[in-house]
């Protein structure tokens, strides 16, 4: 697979690039957290094979797509991966984008306008649902992974363009069976941030005026906190700390099944 290679300032990839490469191996490894690809090249390529370097390789799935190279390895050949450019929002900030009754993308607005330093992508999505919340003191990724979550959709990149959309993949038919295909399977529950009471502190001391929000879901055993938010204004702690609790008040969940799947599946198809 050709990779035509761009310096780590480009944001344009239409070109012939710096240089084209043909590396030893790249396996692309795709889920809905992930995407990048895993390089082995010769130690000729170690002029082009830099940290941030950006390489534009075909995809599965995608087409042609920018990735960045970064944790290289240099010994009898040159290994590396590279994570598609969507992954630099990881290295912007963001300290509070609020949004009320707003749809998905009056979200993504909100969070591009409080991006620090200047966010080059372009943010687009046409969920029509309304939500109020606040993004606080995070990664301008981990506000679209909570945005996303807040309006059921799932974050999908294509070059420079993130988009939140409220469904991947198609159902092309396939069928994983026990005693069939699937090889074996795993379930995991992370518990570690439910709550279901909750004391939220503003500034000052601020609290709300019942003092505790409690969830409509409970358990044999309690899960309380009481947590500070950087707030003033006893609405949006209000707002804020029940947003907080509704979506903590459920452990997260993840499957993994490992399975011999013959015909052709991508990233998010219904099995």
């Amino acid at each position: 697979i050709p990779m035509i290679i761009f310096l780590p300032n480009e944001t344009v990839f239409t070109s012939n690039g710096e240089k084209v490469l043909q590396p030893l191996e790249v396996i692309e490894k795709r889920n809905n957290s992930e995407w990048f690809l895993e390089c082995e090249f010769l130690v000729d390529d170690k002029d082009w094979v830099q940290q941030d370097y950006i390489a534009v390789v075909e995809t599965k799935e995608k087409g042609k797509q920018p990735f960045r190279f970064r944790n290289i390895e240099s010994g009898i050949t040159i290994r590396c991966e590279a994570w598609h450019i969507g992954f630099d929002t990881q290295n912007y900030g963001v300290e509070l984008a609020t949004v009320v009754n707003g749809n998905c993308q009056a979200a993504l607005n909100a969070l591009k306008a409080d991006s620090t330093p200047v966010l080059p992508f372009t943010l687009t999505s046409s969920i029509s649902t309304l939500r109020s919340f606040s993004v606080e003191n995070m990664s301008l990724y981990e506000g679209l992974v909570d945005i996303a979550s807040r309006y059921n959709g799932y974050i999908e990149m294509n070059g420079m363009t993130i988009s939140i959309v409220s469904s991947i993949g198609s159902d092309n038919g396939v069928t994983l069976a026990y005693g069939k295909n699937i090889q074996e399977s795993e379930v995991y529950e992370n518990w570690d941030n439910v709550v279901t009471r909750l004391k939220p502190i503003g500034n000052d001391g601020l609290t709300v005026a019942s003092s505790w929000l409690v969830a409509d879901v409970q358990y044999d055993k309690p899960y309380v906190k009481i947590m500070n938010f950087d707030t003033d204004d006893i609405n949006n702690l209000q707002l804020v700390a029940q947003l907080y609790l509704d979506r903590y008040k459920v452990p997260q969940v993840n499957y993994k099944v490992k399975a011999d799947v013959v015909q052709n599946v991508g990233l998010g198809d219904i099995i």
